[in-house]
């Protein structure tokens, strides 16, 4: 996930990344939980775009139900992924039925100027999944 913030931020994108700016669960508590939750749930609101790295047999489920609540809010979805037999048709189909996946995080700068209909791209939110951690990447500009 830091080498796709890392890309993006060079690109001028402004990064979020839950780990780092809302934090990790530390205890299980309803109330640490709330608020990584709604934390991450408001970057996703704030943002244009959504990219998600999407590596190995079974992609993160909450970086799934990520991408598909940015795709129910019209927003393009774009994926990483280093190889499409391991890609969910599902997930294909939100990335703009793979038009708008890339092999390599340095592809993505390209690709979302080259893809995005936005006039005025305001920011763009980055997921990587990996088993238990995703991150959030924004831009403004």
């Amino acid at each position: 996930m830091e080498r796709i913030a890392e890309v993006l931020e060079k690109a001028g994108y402004k990064t979020f990344l839950p780990h780092r700016d809302v934090g990790v669960i530390q205890k299980l508590t309803a109330d640490e939980r709330a608020r990584i939750f709604f934390g991450d749930l408001r970057a996703l609101d704030q943002q244009d775009i959504c990219v998600a790295l999407l590596t190995g047999p079974d992609h993160d489920s909450g970086t799934c139900a990520e991408l598909g609540y940015c795709y129910a809010k019209g927003k393009p979805c774009y994926g990483v992924s280093d190889d499409i037999r391991w890609l969910n048709n599902f997930i294909w189909g939100v990335c703009d039925e793979g038009r708008n996946i890339v092999k390599y995080p340095e592809e993505l700068p390209e690709k979302i100027k080259s893809r995005t209909s936005l006039k005025s791209l305001k920011s763009l939110t980055s997921l990587k999944s990996r088993k238990g951690r995703k991150s959030l990447k924004n831009r403004k500009v």
